[in-house]
């Protein structure tokens, strides 16, 4: 990757702002965009659980289903890069590894629901993971900024017990 810094944290405020429609639109805050090797933004995407009534649209999902990611994707050489507001869970990661997309960037861990983290240390699905790398918490303020999203979104819907791990 050869990004600078000041475009992974754009990356990133971008996946932010996604997160902030998301939780507008009464869904998890959780933001994505699939950039290129050059730095294009290829597609956004926002969690859509509640609005769509549909449990598997993550953001990173709804990244790839908009991009038209297919399964072991070759897509020419072109690799892909996945930056999102918060660590994806351990079922977007396994989907994520099966794409051309070769590296995730995320703003936050998820302290809750560690996914990709603890996806390369299970023995029977860490195979899957092996050519995907990922890179989180690069900005203290982004970080904060995520997990204040997912920590407000839980108190407005009174589930106090989860919030504490985004405080």
């Amino acid at each position: 990757m050869n990004f600078s810094i000041e475009k992974l944290k754009y990356f990133l405020e971008l996946a932010i702002e996604e997160a902030q429609q998301a939780m507008k639109n009464d869904n998890y805050p959780i933001g994505s965009i699939i950039v290129n090797d050059i730095g294009d933004v290829l597609v956004s995407g926002q969690n859509e659980n509640t609005t769509l009534n549909d449990i598997t649209a993550h953001a990173e999902i709804q990244c790839m289903r908009k991009l038209g990611l297919k399964k072991l994707s070759k897509n020419l050489g072109q690799n892909n890069y996945l930056i999102t507001s918060m660590e994806p869970c351990l079922g977007c990661g396994f989907f994520i590894a099966r794409t051309n997309i070769k590296q995730v960037i995320w703003a936050a861990d998820d302290s809750y629901k560690p996914g990709l983290r603890i996806g390369h240390d299970l023995p029977l699905i860490s195979p899957s993971f092996e050519k995907l790398e990922f890179i989180s918490e690069l900005f203290e303020e982004l970080k904060i900024k995520s997990k204040h999203l997912m920590y407000k979104y839980l108190m407005k819907k009174g589930r106090v017990e989860l919030a504490k791990y985004y405080s």
